[in-house]
């Protein structure tokens, strides 16, 4: 992996990019970097393809010349075929960074990483029903939620669990929102006006045509309740000056 890092000249008018450095000198994927505007946190996977296996390593950087290395911090993570990207992170404004990965087809670990390079590693309940998908997401209010797919009976539903320190979690129960939506996946979620958006996928059946919409939901409450879902990719969102039918989009054939 090469890192990147862009910074600003004395008069801070002009951006330039330093030359590119090394941040390991193994077989690494998916690098990742979090930020809460002061200090920041590189992570990446690293892979052990002989057996099968990767960790997850990262880098912290307090002060830039002199970043705290993090190595092989998860527990190694079997695989098959390709290599998957599995894990997800962000950083509390204290500096603490919270990393969710799928630690099996049936468990989500979240490990704390501290300034100093301790980490501590919080198992969730294992799950009777296999999960992907582990997103970690930091709230307002800076409550963390993390969101899984559930697989059951070739379909998939969100389910979500929640947490105010990152060190006590809720269980994981269904996205109400999604509930009652024909396969919803992929939530996003972006703190907005003082509370939390989600924009998640999910199936449309419009006749005999089935696509993939976005829609969204927001919560001023911290998750208590949310807002009903909106469509956000409907025929309305088509702009006046686009001249091409509505069902010419990707998202919009016939399946």
């Amino acid at each position: 992996i090469i890192f990147l890092l862009c910074v600003t000249s004395a008069l801070g008018a002009d951006f330039y990019w330093e030359n590119p450095a090394a941040l390991c000198s193994t077989d690494s994927r998916f690098p990742k970097s979090v930020t809460n505007g002061k200090s920041s946190c590189v992570l990446w996977q690293e892979v052990d393809k002989k057996n099968h296996q990767f960790y997850i390593s990262a880098k912290y950087f307090s002060d830039i010349d002199n970043p705290v290395e993090i190595n092989r911090f998860s527990n190694a993570i079997k695989f098959s075929g390709e290599v998957p990207e599995v894990y997800s992170a962000v950083m509390k404004k204290d500096g603490t960074v919270y990393v969710a990965f799928l630690a099996s087809h049936h468990e989500i670990a979240v490990y704390s990483i501290k300034p100093s390079g301790a980490t501590e590693k919080i198992s969730l309940p294992k799950q009777s029903k296999i999960l992907t998908g582990a997103r970690l997401y930091l709230g307002a209010g800076e409550s963390l939620r993390l969101f899984a797919s559930l697989s059951e009976n070739e379909s998939f539903s969100i389910v979500c669990a929640e947490s105010s320190d990152g060190f006590h979690w809720t269980d994981f129960s269904s996205f109400l929102p999604s509930k009652n939506f024909t396969n919803p996946f992929v939530p996003f979620q972006i703190e907005y006006n003082g509370g939390d958006l989600v924009v998640f996928q999910a199936q449309l059946l419009t006749g005999s045509r089935i696509s993939y919409q976005l829609y969204g939901t927001y919560t001023e409450d911290g998750g208590n309740s949310w807002s009903e879902p909106v469509i956000l990719t409907d025929q309305n969102t088509i702009p006046v000056s686009d001249t091409h039918p509505y069902t010419n989009y990707q998202n919009q054939g016939a399946s």
